[in-house]
């Protein structure tokens, strides 16, 4: 099972291009068992609004807001 909570998102729009920046709450459990991993990440995403009227996400990057394990 998967858990993803959506913590604080902001999109700010440019013509056609999109900046968003967020903080997401995951929660994975293995499948074969045991603890489940919890996690908290910062988000930055930068996206595209083709001549299709879709947009595309053309860069992302995240990193964990949590110390790591036994520090």
């Amino acid at each position: 099972m998967t858990k993803l909570a959506t913590l604080g998102r902001e999109v700010v729009t440019s013509g056609d291009w999109a900046f968003e920046v967020a903080q997401y709450e995951w929660t994975l459990v293995p499948k074969g068992g045991g603890e489940a991993i919890r996690d908290q990440v910062n988000w930055v995403g930068i996206w595209r609004h083709l001549a299709d009227d879709t947009w595309v996400q053309t860069r992302g990057m995240w990193n964990s807001s949590l110390p790591l394990a036994g520090t």
